[in-house]
């Protein structure tokens, strides 16, 4: 990419960071806004690097540049190699003001970084004029977009000193802004029932973290932008979870304390999204309503799988779907099953799935009967539609 020109320059502008809200059902109006589409060929073994580093080079000089609005990064499901960016400029002039220096200067660091540039290149970059769909005026459930709108919330940030950290498990110190003025200048909470309303933390990478809504606010929760021990023109220091280095960019939920919170508090990082439900519906796909015995497994799964993993297309999307369209009781035998909840990489090598051995043997018989009781229904239907469609064919004759 050394010799590119300075619109396919502006590929290097990577980010792991999110576009810009779409509330539906509003007109459009025309807007000097540039999009860029660039599409890239990555080795499926350096993705990860290739995204670390990519957030920890670019994000960091990007942060700084007026008139970025914000990115977000696809990995195709079908072919790994692929990553597809989306980057939004505030204005065409915004756009081309990014300096020369900067840009030469980021694309260095991140070639080293990666050792060269022979594992990842540019394969599609394409330009338009943006249509920017206004916010909606209406109350109720909404989502909200923290990197496209971090202009409206995350200018002003304070240190904050996190006692025991959840992802650390050590005192932090971040900058950072309280979760509760985030949320109030997010939503018009007025219009919502705070204890029947879920707060759900969207991630990066498919983590999906939801919390009653007043626990929220009753919690000192922080949205932290920045890490403080980051060395020099870097936001953030890489964790490690679960034998694997992960970022934390571009935000990351805290608690400095855990007054009036029942419940246990999640600490979602690489946060993009936070989006408001209904409590009584959010579960409900996912809800044994035919199996009253699988209900404290269904309370299980909520509680120990639903941030990474989804029933019927509820909870989280990094562990991938349980149930829908075939369950993993089908073709996972019960005692395998079992014993790669409890230890999930002596099954699979680079598993990122952390080891399930804290889960009481009692909840995790009953989360297993909760998966094969939403199987049989998974079957029943299945047996029901083709009982239907063969009646529905002419008879052979």
């Amino acid at each position: 990419m050394a010799s590119c020109s300075k619109s396919v320059a502006r590929a290097c502008l990577l980010g792991l960071c999110a576009l810009f809200a779409n509330p539906c059902g509003l007109a459009a109006a025309e807007t000097n806004t540039v999009i860029e589409e660039l599409t890239f060929e990555v080795e499926p073994n350096r993705l990860t690097d290739f995204l670390r580093h990519d957030s920890d080079i670019w994000t960091a000089m990007l942060a700084s540049q007026e008139g970025f609005l914000g990115k977000r990064v696809w990995v195709s499901a079908e072919d790994k190699s692929r990553v597809r960016l989306v980057i939004e400029w505030r204005s065409r002039d915004d756009w081309n003001a990014v300096p020369q220096k900067k840009l030469a200067h980021a694309d260095r660091r991140f070639r080293e970084a990666m050792g060269g540039d022979s594992s990842y290149r540019m394969i599609a970059s394409k330009a338009f004029d943006a249509m920017v769909i206004p916010p909606s005026a209406s109350p109720g459930l909404a989502s909200y977009d923290l990197v496209a709108r971090a202009s409206e919330w995350a200018a002003e940030t304070e240190k904050v000193e996190i006692p025991r950290d959840g992802v650390f498990h050590r005192t932090k110190v971040y900058r950072a802004v309280p979760l509760d003025q985030v949320l109030r200048g997010a939503f018009d909470l007025e219009a919502v029932d705070t204890t029947s309303t879920r707060i759900a933390f969207e991630c990066l990478d498919g983590y999906k973290a939801t919390m009653l809504l007043s626990e929220a606010l009753a919690a000192d929760g922080w949205v932290a932008v920045a890490d403080t021990e980051a060395k020099p023109g870097r936001l953030w220091v890489d964790a490690v979870e679960a034998g694997h280095r992960v970022s934390l960019a571009p935000y990351y939920v805290v608690w400095k304390s855990r007054t009036g919170t029942p419940g246990k508090l999640p600490w979602p990082y690489a946060v993009v999204r936070l989006r408001l439900v209904e409590d009584a519906a959010f579960y409900q796909a996912a809800y044994p309503h035919d199996a009253p015995e699988a209900v404290a497994g269904f309370d299980g799964f909520r509680k120990h799988c639903a941030t990474c993993h989804a029933v019927n297309g509820v909870g989280g999307l990094l562990g991938g779907e349980l149930n829908s369209p075939v369950s993993v009781t089908t073709y996972w035998n019960a005692d395998h099953l079992r014993a790669f909840i409890l230890n999930p990489s002596s099954y699979r090598a680079d598993c990122r799935m952390p080891s399930m051995k804290h889960v009481p043997e009692a909840e995790l018989d009953a989360i297993l009967t909760y998966l094969t009781e939403m199987a049989g229904g998974n079957a029943a239907a299945e047996a029901a539609s083709i009982s239907e469609s063969r009646r529905a064919e002419p008879e052979k004759k």
